[in-house]
């Protein structure tokens, strides 16, 4: 019978999958750059990239007994927004190649970085509405708030739209895209609470790419009305 509270993995060996996984990127850095500072701040962001996930992995039992991560066959929608919650600290990889990398000043690099990590943190700590439970209306199975499409979007929503607006050559432009780019992030991340606005279901599977459809193309066509300024652009402007 399935035990819902039972895990295949341990805390010895969540442990030594993270130090291995530590351990590999460390002799890929050591031996794969010839920049040896490049080689450190690597082998630093790799330890907080998969340091949430490791803390997840480490307390899976409790977690698991707390939050019902595992259904019968798969995994649950609450454990995929918790492990997105966890990727937050990716953010601090992020701040030390800004900082450190990018030669960026240290209040930029930490604007950035609380950009990058919107994302993360809007889907994560909203585990109880992306969770199984949007999965059902009624007796009917729809595909519900799976974390991971409203992870994508908002982070197309706050990269494209946040760094516009900070980049943008008018400061009232640049008001208008952050509150534009504010308004759709919050748009995506609440989902639940506009649906009971919506003549649509967007937990149904039509519902949900009209709905996120049209965020991502009423968030693109206002902003394009103005000068920004893109996430890669951007990106290519500090290698230069």
């Amino acid at each position: 019978m399935f035990d819902p509270n039972k895990t295949s993995i341990s805390k010895k060996n969540a442990v030594l999958y993270y130090l291995g996984i530590c351990g590999f990127f460390g002799v890929v850095s050591f031996f794969g750059f010839n920049n040896d500072f490049f080689s450190i701040v690597f082998e630093i962001s790799i330890i907080f990239i998969f340091l949430g996930l490791f803390i997840v992995m480490f307390f899976n039992d409790e977690l698991n007994e707390k939050y019902h991560f595992k259904t019968e066959f798969s995994w649950s929608y609450q454990s995929e927004a918790l492990n997105t919650l966890a990727l937050s600290t990716t953010a601090v990889a992020a701040f030390l190649f800004c900082f450190l990398l990018f030669d960026l000043e240290l209040y930029k690099s930490i604007l950035y970085t609380i950009i990058f990590l919107l994302p993360f943190l809007g889907v994560g700590l909203r585990f109880n509405a992306f969770s199984d439970e949007s999965r059902w209306i009624g007796d009917k199975e729809v595909i519900g708030y799976r974390p991971f499409y409203f992870l994508l979007c908002a982070m197309f929503v706050v990269l494209q739209g946040y760094y516009s607006a900070f980049h943008c050559s008018s400061i009232a432009d640049g008001v208008i895209i952050f509150i534009i780019t504010t308004l759709s992030y919050l748009w995506i991340i609440f989902p639940d609470k506009v649906n009971k606005y919506l003549p649509f279901d967007n937990r149904e599977l039509i519902g949900l790419i009209i709905y996120l459809g049209f965020i991502l193309v009423v968030f693109s066509l206002l902003i394009n009305q103005f000068d920004t300024v893109t996430f890669t652009g951007l990106m290519q402007s500090w290698r230069d």
